[in-house]
């Protein structure tokens, strides 16, 4: 096995860069917000913080 490794983190970052990407992945984020569980508002708060981030 090689040693290639693909930072997630890093690449989601980079990705979230480009506007209408970012569109999408905050509307996907928060139609699962909206299901009102606990796991799914933690996904919606992290991906507020990714795009924060990019």
């Amino acid at each position: 096995m090689t040693g290639r490794y693909i930072d997630y983190q890093k690449t989601l970052i980079e990705r979230l860069k480009d506007r209408d990407y970012a569109v999408a992945y905050l509307n996907a984020a928060i139609d699962e917000g909206l299901k009102g569980d606990k796991e799914s508002k933690a996904l919606f708060l992290n991906a507020l913080r990714n795009v924060a981030e990019a």
